[in-house]
């Protein structure tokens, strides 16, 4: 004999759905880090340099 089904889920549909980001912060976030990562190059290769 099959089982019953349960009790339905007491949280459906009372969620709403969160907006997705925008694609167009992708290139900016893209851009910050490469900048970031430059800068902290630049800043090793002076103190590199710098001891020499």
């Amino acid at each position: 004999m099959p089982t019953p089904p349960g009790e339905g889920s007491t949280t459906a549909g009372i969620s709403q759905h969160e907006p997705t980001a925008s694609k167009a912060w992708a290139p900016v976030a893209l851009v910050l880090i490469t900048a970031v990562v430059v800068l902290v190059v630049v800043g090793l290769v002076g103190m590199v340099v710098a001891l020499a």
